[in-house]
């Protein structure tokens, strides 16, 4: 299957190299189908040396921008995987596992995976997939259809030229919600995740103002798709999405 990986990173060679290029890209020899989305001078010098191998694209400034220039970069109906700069690995929750109890199941073939999601896409008329977004715990059907929220770290998609209206702490919820109101629905494999350092995108100005800010006013844009706001213990925030949400004419927001 022809695909491509988009990674977006900023000012951070070493993060990619330890992480994402040493955990995911070069054990499952991936090289061929990454393009890095570079945002500054310094940057490209630096990436292109260490990898005159793989294919490094000039984007505008900002994590915000450079979503939507992935998405303006490729043409319409391309298969992407759009993957941040600090994976960690790939786990897969097998059959009897228990929450928090029992192994997970690692060195997955990542490659595989990849071409799973996006022949469940096709398959299910969904031009987003993704997966469980946390490694200790899983619950659900191993893949549903329904509208669940699609972690940004790792995600695929059939380019539709979607585009982020704003700047957004939660891009990753209103990515979800673009997708599941053209498609009535996004895949989710509920039994495998991919790891990441949460929270910590190069180019995104997060504190807990910004993310509390973000939280509300996407609760208040979509309130036909999200259930409620919720506070974790460390303060950050997050939302809850509708299963099966039912839109009205004037909340659909494409």
């Amino acid at each position: 299957m022809d695909y491509v990986i988009a990674i977006p990173t900023y000012d951070r060679l070493n993060t990619f190299i330890k992480k994402t290029y040493n955990k995911i890209i070069k054990p499952n020899k991936l090289e061929d189908r990454v393009v890095l989305f570079i945002q500054n001078d310094r940057d490209e010098i630096e990436y292109r040396e260490a990898f005159p191998q793989i294919k490094i694209v000039r984007s505008p400034p900002s994590y915000h921008h450079t979503l939507n220039f992935i998405s303006k970069y490729f043409q319409e109906g391309t298969l992407i995987v759009k993957m941040d700069d600090d994976i960690n690995s790939c786990v897969k929750a097998p059959e009897n596992y228990v929450e928090n109890k029992g192994k997970l199941e690692k060195d997955l073939d990542v490659n595989q995976i990849f071409i799973n999601c996006f022949t469940v896409m096709k398959l299910r008329n969904c031009n987003l997939g993704g997966f469980y977004p946390s490694s200790s715990w899983f619950r659900g059907d191993q893949i549903t259809t329904d509208l669940r929220f699609i972690v940004g770290s790792c995600y695929c998609f059939i380019n539709r030229k979607i585009y982020l209206p704003e700047p957004n702490t939660k891009s990753d919820f209103e990515f979800t919600i673009k997708n599941y109101q053209q498609d009535n629905g996004v895949v989710r494999f509920n039994r495998i995740a991919f790891r990441s350092a949460y929270n910590n995108s190069g180019g995104i100005e997060r504190t807990l103002e910004i993310e509390n800010r973000d939280n509300n006013r996407l609760f208040e844009k979509y309130p036909n798709y999200i259930t409620r706001r919720i506070k974790h213990k460390n303060n950050s925030t997050s939302l809850v999405l509708k299963r099966i949400p039912i839109p009205s004419a004037d909340t659909l927001c494409l």
